[in-house]
């Protein structure tokens, strides 16, 4: 199947909100409290772009990611997805470094955070570029902190 892309809507909330990948539905939870489709609604609304991810049929995205400001010239990169994301990870490896740079054109630094025990998105990450930053993590938060200049 080809993953396509187009602009997140509200919308794309309610039908990914639900659904989230067990490990996304804890960092929501840890982060933005327990309800799937006002957290990925908040995210979307926050973020200066952002994108949702279908395989064509159903026309029901699978994943939405963006970036939001953090502060002038750093913006926090996000994805939340459902299972069907992990169908289409070796697919979507190359628009994420492509999506990555064009994000860099507004922001040059890009941050992001997730849960410690996130093995698998952590490795993700790392394969473009992110580096560990401890200079912003809490001894006591859950979460780690990765940085890409």
């Amino acid at each position: 199947m080809t993953a396509i892309i187009r602009p997140a809507i509200r919308q794309d909330a309610d039908v990914i909100g639900p659904k989230l990948r067990d490990m996304d539905r804890l960092e929501v939870l840890l982060t933005l409290g327990p309800d799937g489709p006002e957290a990925v609604r908040r995210c979307i609304e926050q973020s200066t772009h952002c994108f949702a991810v279908h395989s064509g049929s159903p026309k029901e995205p699978f994943a939405v990611y963006g970036v939001a400001p953090y502060l002038p010239g750093i913006g926090t990169v996000w994805l939340l997805g459902t299972d069907e994301f992990d169908e289409h990870r070796r697919e979507l490896m190359a628009l994420t470094e492509r999506t990555l740079r064009a994000f860099q054109q507004e922001y040059p630094t890009l941050i992001v955070e997730v849960a410690e025990i996130n093995t698998k998105s952590i490795a993700y990450l790392k394969h473009f570029g992110f580096v560990p930053f401890p200079v912003m993590d809490n001894p006591y938060s859950p979460f780690i902190h990765l940085v890409r200049t």
